[in-house]
């Protein structure tokens, strides 16, 4: 059985807003962010890239920038696996749709995006960290 806060409903999951484009509709969660994350195995970092794409779907720009900042922060850590892997990936992409894209994700969307592997906290702490690496 799958846990509920795994998959978004049907009417939350983030079409693109025909007048504002793929970067404006907020993502809903059945549980906050705050709560701690679920026990159940990490996704392997090619699932999780796929998921997250899948759910923010942002603009290709977005998408490339993510790829760049990405490419930067393998320069600063190249040792990077599993779960460093995650949040650079998540990292990047936040950053990268808050540059491009002009009405953009809270980081409490962020969190249903990452499905619990974060807390808020943790988020609005490793972005604060990484723009001081950037």
């Amino acid at each position: 059985m799958k846990h509920p806060s795994m998959y978004l409903p049907p009417t939350t999951t983030n079409p693109v807003h025909p007048s504002r484009g793929p970067c404006t509709a907020p993502l809903r969660s059945p549980r906050c962010c705050t709560s701690p994350p679920l026990s159940s195995p990490s996704p392997t970092l090619t699932q999780f890239i796929a998921r997250s794409l899948h759910r923010t779907r942002l603009h290709s720009s977005a998408t490339f920038a993510t790829l760049f900042l990405l490419n930067c922060l393998k320069r600063c850590f190249p040792a990077a696996r599993s779960s460093s892997g995650h949040r650079l990936f998540i990292l990047a992409s936040m950053i990268a749709s808050k540059i491009i894209c002009d009405d953009t994700y809270s980081n409490e969307s962020w969190c249903v995006v990452v499905q619990g592997m974060f807390l808020l906290h943790e988020i609005n702490q490793m972005e604060r960290e990484i723009c001081a690496y950037l």
